[in-house]
């Protein structure tokens, strides 16, 4: 017991900052559930290292890495323990207690379950001899839990200050690579059948070679008191789909692997440099697309859009990704619908640096011009105008007659 207080005192406030230090990488605020299930990983890992079975390996972990896993478990243990408001150092209680099994790793570990699932209410509370409350149960249970993979440690001749020590110098590096690269999560998406059903995750360029359904959000910026639309100016090196600079709607991308379309105000900041909230959107309409655009690239989507009205100009987008954006163009929303119809064949647009530009037909991105798409959006956004103005002019008149 004397090891494991002396490794709490130097480890204790280290374990809680990393985990604090790890949000970065995470979604959505973690529960005692989501903690537990990390807890199962890492003791997987355990037994992989210690059993080293090549069928059921995903790497090549071997006894040498023993250490690290160990500490990976001790970590979760701890944060678990905060989580559930238990006081760490009050293990000491249980000095008597001196047990280094493996396999009392798993039945401790099943037992924890139980009962914080039963805290949870997703099974029967029962009552447990010795224990006059759930809480003194759990706490007993993780706490047992602590120690033997403590003395299964010493069972190794691992000093697991060092071990410990070795893990945050890993995790810290970690965690700066994943803040220089914006984070490797946005490498992968989720994929789904052809219902869209949830069926897991794959880097992104993957998706597209064998063909994966995903989802896509996309958002017209447009001002109604001018009746412009602002387009994107496609950067043709971001995705090496087109040989040129194309015109696209004013924001659209890949939901990344997690991510709601909530989410796709990310998008918005990304691309155009706004900060603006999901509830100023007004959704338009969703379309399911499947084409194969060249060998091994294959575009099935689902594909979500919606637009905000901002009064505000092209003046306004500065801080957007030049990797992915060239720029952007304001034009009048009737005279691009009339472009698209072919009334005209060309229109005037305004550019970032305020000058005027002539834009045809093909300067817009044939993706948004088949099935008419773009008209399609444009003219929902006309009408959603109208119908805004029309509901405000209502209410004027109401107001009058009160």
């Amino acid at each position: 017991m004397n090891d494991i207080m002396k490794f709490l005192k130097v480890h204790y406030k280290n374990a809680l900052k990393l985990v604090s230090d790890f949000d970065i990488t995470k979604n959505h605020k973690w529960d005692s559930k989501d903690y537990l299930n990390e807890l199962y990983v890492q003791i997987g890992h355990v037994f992989n290292v210690l059993y080293a079975d090549e069928k059921v390996n995903e790497t090549k972990r071997n006894i040498n890495n023993l250490g690290d896993e160990l500490s990976d478990v001790l970590l979760q243990l701890i944060n678990l323990s905060k989580n559930l408001q238990i006081n760490m150092f009050e293990i000491e209680e249980l000095k008597d207690f001196n047990y280094s099994d493996l396999n009392g790793v798993m039945i401790l570990l099943g037992q924890l379950t139980e009962a914080l699932m039963e805290n949870n209410e997703c099974r029967f509370k029962k009552a447990r001899v010795g224990f006059y409350t759930s809480y003194d149960f759990i706490k007993d249970r993780l706490f047992k839990l602590f120690i033997v993979v403590f003395e299964i440690s010493k069972k190794y001749k691992f000093d697991m200050i060092k071990e410990f020590d070795a893990m945050l110098k890993d995790a810290n590096k970690f965690l700066k690579k994943f803040q220089s690269c914006a984070g490797t999560q946005k490498e992968y998406i989720d994929i789904y059948d052809h219902n869209e059903k949830l069926l897991g995750y794959c880097k992104k360029e993957k998706a597209h070679e064998l063909g994966y359904w995903h989802k896509v959000f996309g958002c017209i910026i447009y001002n109604n008191k001018k009746n412009i639309v602002i387009l994107q100016i496609k950067n043709p090196h971001h995705n090496n789909i087109n040989k040129k600079p194309l015109l696209e709607i004013t924001v659209g991308g890949n939901l990344i692997s997690g991510e709601t379309l909530e989410c796709g105000i990310r998008e918005i900041k990304e691309e155009t440099g706004l900060d603006i909230q999901y509830d100023e959107l007004f959704f338009l309409e969703k379309r399911k697309c499947n084409i194969n655009l060249r060998k091994n690239y294959k575009i099935k989507e689902f594909q979500y859009y919606y637009a905000v009205n901002k009064n505000i100009d092209i003046k306004s987008f500065k801080n957007f990704d030049k990797n992915e954006v060239l720029g952007f163009l304001e034009v009048k929303i009737n005279a691009l619908i009339d472009l698209i119809d072919k009334k005209k064949d060309f229109i005037s647009a305004t550019n970032n640096d305020g000058e005027k530009v002539k834009i045809s037909i093909k300067s817009l991105d044939s993706a948004y011009i088949k099935n008419d798409l773009f008209k399609s959006l444009l003219l929902k956004i006309n009408h959603t105008s109208t119908l805004k103005i029309n509901i405000a002019k209502i209410n004027q008149f109401l107001k009058k007659q009160v």
